[in-house]
């Protein structure tokens, strides 16, 4: 038997799925985004020495500023890593609980995921750290898949 003829030697054999598997991408929290908040704190106290506030007031509001974005990066990093799914039939779910409404869009390198829970609208975003360049492809493609479901499952009347 020559090589050519055995079914896994042919290159082209592998590229045709029958049946499109689930697309799975954990989310973590960014740290790209973390030091995004750092430098908008530091921002924020550089401004408040250059304002013509009285210097009285900005020192006082000084550690309201700090307490804030010290506080903010610590919400971002204590958040827990998650996994989305979308699977062969368009169904997204995160962390196994399925999704209603969920829409994913883009802002350059940014993938925002969201969806609704109840009356609530929650998201999830992607930073260009925690989304590598293959998975950002795989995300693009199966994102028409959720976008063209229904909101709702349509009942016969």
């Amino acid at each position: 038997m020559t090589r050519s003829s055995t079914p896994s030697s042919s290159p082209s054999g592998n590229c045709h799925r029958t049946e499109p598997l689930p697309l799975r991408l954990p989310w973590r929290p960014s740290r790209v985004l973390q030091i995004a908040l750092a430098l908008i704190g530091l921002g924020a106290g550089v401004s408040l020495w250059l304002s013509e506030m009285p210097w009285l007031i900005a020192l006082a509001a000084m550690p309201f500023v700090v307490a804030l974005t010290v506080h903010r990066i610590a919400l971002e990093r204590r958040q827990a890593s998650r996994e989305f799914v979308i699977d062969a039939g368009g169904v997204a779910s995160l962390d196994g609980q399925p999704l209603d409404a969920a829409t994913i869009r883009w802002r350059g390198p940014i993938a925002i995921l969201r969806w609704r829970a109840g009356d609530d609208t929650h998201r999830l975003l992607w930073w260009p750290d925690t989304l590598p360049p293959a998975a950002r492809r795989e995300l693009r493609l199966a994102a028409p898949a959720l976008a063209a479901r229904p909101l709702h499952e349509s009942m016969a009347p």
